[in-house]
């Protein structure tokens, strides 16, 4: 009696997380509330131990309401029940929705060598998972009425956070159907934002609209390496680069982001020092790469780090803005900043530090639309501002331009009016009382130029031996010209 109390007691924590029911319904199960977590940090535990009597009391319940451990390097052990409810056999998947996760293997307790483990790791190719997929899914096949203990065993470096989802392989593909049409749009909608910030370069020559372009740019091939499509329409005979790449790339968005704020917020003129700031965080951004070619774990550090202090930085530059009269700095502070503080709660949330949920976790990607629409408000705006500015300086220029035909109109009138010249050497006198040969007030007062030659009658006076070979003085006047 004292032995069986003695295993109740060290089996009650274990039991303490219900089974999950399915009995192959057309339907989704949360597996949140129904996980439990070994740490593993030494990475040396197995399945025979893990799965032993004394291990299972150290087994914790998830109390989050989605499986994240934060920023994590080593493994991690997660069990769960299946009980299968009905009286036929069932088949259905288990979705592990991150795609950056390095390597997760699947244990049946007492399941078939043949059947078990089943892995998925960064370098299996696509058509060789279990289920393949551009996220890790799992097979779940149970007998009626069977209660099957699984083993998950979350080998990774970086960010954790993630949906847990038992559903039927029909629902499973519905789903994925309709996540890939949603995607095909966003994508297709930042595409064309792309093509249109390329193209108001192209005419205005403003760098902040290549900034933006490259924003735009870099933001669809995170997120289209996060989730996983890259993998699945681009190289799904390769490896799974999304470890790899997801970060660097959310480090080069970083980057551009800060550059584009600071232009188009005029940050060095406005904010000097917030400028500065700026700039560390884009030269920061650009290093994440080669910060994640040397160590993975900083760059998740890097990242969500630039994630919490770039909004309050951008924030700080738009409300200077503001105050040094800067007219699109409202529309940018309000589309903007909802951006930024959506990608700060991401960064908090994927620390552990607040709940982890689908709006925390998915806040940047709902977040980016509304951005992109109120930042085209702020470069309507900018282009009326652009306009308005060419437009003032055009009309300078035509004012400038007035005044100076309207003096060479007043000389032209002076030279038509009485010009006072000596009646002997024919010197003019000028406005200021100096007197100069015609020739140089004419040229002075006007835009006439000066050709010497010699008359005929002053030829036959002052050179009369070229004139004697005229033979009358028509032909020598013929012969002057």
């Amino acid at each position: 009696m004292g032995q069986m109390l003695l295993v109740f007691t060290v089996m009650m924590p274990c039991w303490a997380v219900d089974p999950a029911e399915c009995s192959g319904a057309h339907a989704a199960i949360d597996m949140t509330r129904h996980l439990s977590f070994l740490p593993d940090p030494g990475s040396s535990l197995t399945f025979e131990t893990v799965s032993s009597p004394e291990y299972a009391v150290r087994f914790e319940a998830i109390r989050t309401e989605r499986l994240n451990f934060g920023i994590i390097e080593g493994v991690r052990w997660i069990r769960f029940q299946v009980r299968n409810t009905g009286a036929s056999p069932v088949d259905q998947f288990l979705e592990i929705e991150r795609t950056t996760m390095d390597g997760l293997e699947l244990y049946k307790e007492g399941g078939s060598p043949a059947a078990f483990p089943q892995v998925v790791r960064s370098d299996t190719l696509f058509y060789e998972r279990p289920v393949p997929a551009r996220q890790p899914v799992f097979r779940i096949d149970l007998a009626p009425g069977e209660l099957a203990t699984y083993f998950l065993r979350i080998n990774t470096v970086g960010a954790t956070g993630t949906d847990v989802t038992l559903l039927a392989p029909g629902l499973f593909r519905e789903r994925e159907s309709s996540r890939i049409m949603a995607m095909g749009l966003y994508f297709g909608m930042l595409l064309i934002m792309i093509a249109h910030y390329l193209l108001m370069f192209g005419i205005f020559r403003e760098r902040s609209f290549l900034f933006l372009a490259a924003v735009v740019f870099s933001t669809l091939v995170y997120v289209a390496t996060y989730k996983g499509y890259t993998f699945q329409f681009i190289w799904p005979e390769s490896a799974n680069l999304s470890q790899r790449f997801t970060l660097p790339w959310a480090g080069i968005m970083f980057a551009f982001a800060a550059l584009f704020a600071e232009r188009f917020l005029d940050a060095r003129t406005n904010s000097p020092k917030l400028a500065r700031v700026l700039f560390g965080i884009a030269a920061l951004g650009f290093c994440i790469p080669i910060v994640n070619a040397l160590d993975a774990m900083w760059t998740d550090r890097i990242s969500y780090a630039i994630g919490i202090t770039m909004p309050l930085v951008v924030f700080a530059a738009a409300i200077n803005g503001l105050r040094n009269g800067k007219r699109a700095a409202w529309i940018f502070l309000a589309g903007w900043s909802l951006l930024l503080l959506s990608a700060a709660v991401y960064s908090v949330a994927g620390l552990g530090y607040i709940p982890d949920n689908f709006v925390t976790s998915n806040g940047p990607l709902l977040a980016f639309p509304v951005m992109l629409l109120m930042l085209s408000l702020a470069t309507w705006d900018r282009f009326k501002s652009l306009e308005e500015h060419h437009r003032d300086s055009l009309e300078l220029r035509v004012e400038e331009r007035t005044r100076e035909l309207a003096a060479a109109l007043e000389n032209v009138r002076t030279l038509e009016g009485f010009i006072p010249i000596c009646s002997h050497c024919k010197k003019v006198r000028d406005d200021a009382g100096f007197w100069s040969q015609i020739e140089h007030y004419i040229s002075t007062h006007s835009g006439a130029a000066f050709s010497h030659s010699i008359c005929p009658d002053c030829l036959e006076v002052h050179y009369p031996e070229f004139a004697s070979g005229c033979k009358n003085k028509a032909e020598a006047r013929d012969e002057c010209r």
